[in-house]
């Protein structure tokens, strides 16, 4: 976080100049510069274009074949510098409490 205007944000400062140039207020972490209903910051997160509203992240729950009780999950896109975690509730809601899918 070097680049003025740009640094002590949260975000990548050469992610942001790459997508929106020097000095650009669509750059900050709360704006949503492509009006898809997710912030700079999840965009950069998830390793998305945040000037692309048909960038998105996703993720499938695809079954295996021949494992019929199986359900594998498949992340798009996966990057090799994030780690993710799929958690699990019982309950959706404010008192949902999320645990770590295992298994």
């Amino acid at each position: 976080d070097d680049i003025p205007g740009y640094s002590g944000d949260g975000l990548d400062d050469a992610w942001q100049v790459q997508y929106f140039g020097l000095n650009n207020p669509s750059a900050a972490p709360t704006f949503d510069a492509d009006s898809d209903g997710h912030t700079n910051l999840f965009e950069f997160t998830a390793g998305l274009d945040p000037t692309l509203g048909t960038s998105r992240f996703t993720q499938d729950a695809v079954r295996p074949v021949g494992q019929p009780t199986q359900m594998n999950i498949v992340i798009s896109p996966r990057l090799p510098d994030r780690t993710y975690t799929i958690k699990t509730s019982t309950i959706l809601g404010p008192s949902a409490v999320w645990t770590n899918l295992t298994g």
